[in-house]
C-alpha cells in the first residue's frame, strides 16, 4: 500500500481503522506524504521487508499494530517492522511514532543482527518514537543507525528481544524500559542524553541514566499475553523525567496521574 496524496499543514489527511485493529494491510505500507496521520491499522506481513516504510515529514503513525513481519532469513539489507528513512539519508521534520504495538518481527528472537522492530535512519527536528511496546524481535527493539540526531526515545517498553534500545549519540532517551533481551551485550546503550531509564536481566548493566531493577510488571509473559502495567511500589511510579516526556500514554491517559511521570509505556 502506498500513499500518494498529501494534506496541507492546516488540513491533515488521517487515515483511522475504526475499531481499532479491525483493518488489515497485508503488505508493505510506503508512507510518501507529508501531513498525513496513520491511526489504529493492523499491519502484517510474513513476507515482506518492512512493515511500513516512513520516508516523509510531518508524519503520525499512532496506535497501529505491527506483526508477523519479515519471517525470512534476511539478506544484509535486514528488515523492521517500522522504518524512517530515506533513500539519501537527507533529514526529516515532525515524525512521530506513537503508541503503536510492534512485535513477533523477524524468524525468531535473537537468530541475527538484522531485522529490527522500530529502525531509524535519518536526522529528524521535533522527531519521536514514544509510547511503543515492542517485544519478539529478532534483534534491537528499537535501533538508530546512519547518525540520524535529534530523535526523542521516551517512554517505550522493550521486552523480550535480541536486544534492547540503541540510541545515536544526539538522542534524548528518556523514561523507557528495556527488560528480559536474549542477547547479553545492549540493553539501552549509546552515547546519548540517558535519564530515568529502567533496565533488568541479560544485558543489563548500570549505566549513567539507567537503573537496573526490576520493574514489576502485573504479569510478565514473554510472548506477550501478560500484563505490561506497573504494580504498586515498582521502582517505575513517579519515577521518571517530565522534561521531554510525552504528555499521554500508549492508551491515551494523560500524564502523570501521580506524583510523577511513570516509566514504560503505561501510566498509573
Amino acid at each position: 500500500m502506498v500513499l500518494f496524496r498529501a494534506g496541507k499543514p492546516d488540513s491533515w489527511i488521517t487515515f483511522v481503522s475504526e475499531p481499532p485493529h479491525a483493518a488489515m494491510i497485508t503488505g508493505r505500507f510506503a508512507l510518501q506524504r507529508e501531513y498525513v496521520r496513520v491511526a489504529g491499522f493492523n499491519t502484517t506481513g510474513p513476507g515482506i521487508r518492512d512493515g511500513m516504510d516512513v520516508t516523509a515529514s510531518n508524519t503520525v503513525i499512532q496506535g497501529n499494530e505491527f506483526h508477523d513481519i519479515h519471517k525470512f532469513e534476511p539478506s544484509s539489507d535486514g528488515g523492521s517492522g517500522l522504518t524512517v528513512f530515506t533513500d539519501d539519508y537527507e533529514p526529516l521534520e515532525n515524525v512521530i511514532v506513537d503508541g503503536n504495538h510492534v512485535y513477533d518481527i523477524g524468524l525468531s528472537v535473537g537468530d541475527n543482527e538484522l531485522v529490527q522492530g522500530i529502525y531509524i535512519s535519518v536526522p529528524c527536528k521535533e522527531c519521536a518514537v514514544v509510547n511503543n511496546l515492542v517485544h519478539q524481535v529478532a534483534d534491537f527493539g528499537i535501533h538508530s543507525y546512519h547518525r540520524p540526531r535529534d530523535w526523542l526515545v521516551a517512554n517505550n517498553t522493550v521486552f523480550n528481544n535480541g536486544r534492547g534500545i540503541l540510541a545515536d549519540p544526539d538522542f534524548t532517551v528518556i523514561n523507557n524500559i528495556s527488560f528480559d533481551h536474549q542477547r547479553s551485550n545492549y540493553d539501552i546503550r549509546g552515547p546519548a542524553a540517558i535519564s530515568h531509564n529502567l533496565s533488568f536481566g541479560r544485558g543489563s548493566a548500570k549505566l549513567t541514566g539507567v537503573t537496573v531493577a526490576d520493574p514489576r510488571f502485573v504479569n510478565y509473559q514473554a510472548d506477550g499475553s501478560g500484563d505490561y502495567h506497573l504494580t504498586a511500589g515498582s521502582p517505575g511510579i513517579d519515577c521518571g523525567t517530565a522534561e521531554k516526556a510525552p504528555t499521554h500514554d500508549i492508551d491515551g491517559r494523560t500524564r502523570p496521574q501521580g506524583k510523577g511521570y511513570d516509566i514504560g509505556v503505561y501510566e498509573q
